[in-house]
């Protein structure tokens, strides 16, 4: 069953969607869930117990999806015109420890301040120190990422952040686990991707959008700090996009 492609959700423009994924000859996917500007700890439930009460953890759903967690169209205070559902993106090309900035991930360690009250997480680390200088398109240090390589699975590689700016690197905090990680949107068309907004429309969002100041950690309340693209990912975060 999970080797069946399913066109409908696979991006024209991506030259491995159509290929069978290695692990396993899994069909892969192209289109990934709006998790906001939420990037601490995504590899837990909302209902587990260490975190349930954690704030910073709990942030994490700042945007309409994430693992194991929806919300309902009611809970959209932002607008479902100004809200991000769904955009496209790579996918992995040669599934986990790809080197690829499109549809792979990188890591560095400086992502994530673990220790002391609140978790600091350095979004700018993603922009400046994880691709390889020499070779832009690809990582100096890959990850164990799977991205769009098992269409059937509500990982969070199959969702994506609205921090770095489309078409940017993806990065963890280590190279197995994502205590904090942030997924960013790519896609084979030039100059930006394609996103569709919660009222069914689609937006063609470039690479040049207004992304605020990423050296902003995560934040539990209120307006994103990474501007239009922030705003963007956020459904009750008190903002409006002007443009995009």
């Amino acid at each position: 069953m999970y080797e069946s492609i399913l066109p409908a959700v696979l991006c024209p423009s991506c030259p491995d969607g159509w290929k069978a994924s290695p692990h396993a000859n899994n069909a892969r996917i192209n289109y990934m869930f709006n998790m906001g500007d939420g990037m601490l700890k995504l590899d837990a439930a909302w209902h587990h117990p260490n975190y349930v009460n954690n704030q910073y953890v709990q942030a994490r759903y700042r945007g309409p999806f994430h693992l194991d967690s929806w919300v309902d169209f009611a809970d959209i205070q932002d607008g479902t015109s100004h809200t991000l559902a769904f955009s496209e993106s790579a996918t992995a090309p040669n599934g986990y420890w790809s080197v690829e900035v499109k549809g792979g991930s990188g890591w560095n360690s400086a992502l994530l301040e673990p220790d002391g009250a609140q978790p600091i997480i350095h979004p700018d680390v993603c922009m400046t120190s994880v691709v390889d200088p020499e070779k832009p398109r690809q990582y100096l240090n890959p990850c164990d990422t799977w991205r769009g390589n098992f269409y059937q699975m509500g990982t969070p590689w199959n969702g994506f952040h609205t921090v770095v700016p489309p078409n940017g690197p993806s990065c963890w905090d280590s190279p197995t686990g994502y205590w904090a990680a942030i997924f960013t949107p790519n896609s084979y068309h030039p100059g930006g991707i394609h996103g569709t907004m919660l009222d069914g429309s689609v937006r063609f969002i470039t690479d040049s959008i207004d992304s605020g100041d990423l050296t902003q950690t995560q934040p539990v309340a209120g307006e994103s700090p990474y501007g239009v693209w922030g705003a963007m990912g956020t459904h009750q975060g008190g903002e409006i996009p002007t443009e995009y």
